[in-house]
């Protein structure tokens, strides 16, 4: 993830005569009643390597200081331990 404040640029002719969609998403847009069900078995079932995917593991106390080096495009993919 960039940096908070990173602009990106687009042609928006390309956008708009192109048929385009500009759309954010959150989870990768996935449906989560429906897909983390399907990621657990996978990776229980060790066809899914969520461990590689882990940049960090933090305590739930270093959630603020986690989203501080996100905002900074550090740390995107930390996961926090209870």
């Amino acid at each position: 993830m960039p940096p908070e404040g990173t602009r990106v640029g687009f042609d928006v002719l390309d956008l708009c005569y192109g048929g385009k969609t500009l759309i954010a998403s959150n989870y990768g847009g996935c449906v989560p009643a429906r897909d983390f069900p399907r990621y657990a078995a996978l990776y229980l079932a060790g066809r899914l390597p969520v461990d590689r995917l882990i940049t960090e593991r933090i305590k739930l106390d270093e959630v603020n200081a986690a989203f501080g080096r996100m905002r900074g495009g550090e740390g995107a993919r930390d996961v926090v331990l209870l």
